[in-house]
């Protein structure tokens, strides 16, 4: 999964992501992309794989990873803010 970010003013004004896989995977971009819009990126750091979960109202067993996979896109994309190169 990859997440694209624009930030304005301190704050991420538009989030989107690509991904391939599932139902499960594609409603985790879905969701941390619309958890993420109007936060700092110190709020953002700290969406985490549980909160996903519970904000989609639970997924089924053995989709809990999709979660993971969303948290870790969303926070490669806010280290990659503060060091581009990456």
């Amino acid at each position: 999964m990859i997440i694209h970010l624009k930030i304005e003013d301190g704050r991420i004004s538009n989030a989107s992501f690509q991904t391939y896989g599932c139902p499960g995977v594609i409603a985790c971009g879905s969701m941390i992309t619309t958890m993420a819009k109007g936060k700092t990126i110190d709020e953002a750091r700290k969406i985490s794989r549980p909160e996903i979960i519970d904000r989609l109202g639970g997924l089924p067993l053995g989709k809990h990873h999709c979660a993971g996979l969303a948290a870790a896109a969303l926070h490669d994309a806010l280290g990659k803010i503060n060091n581009p190169a990456q």
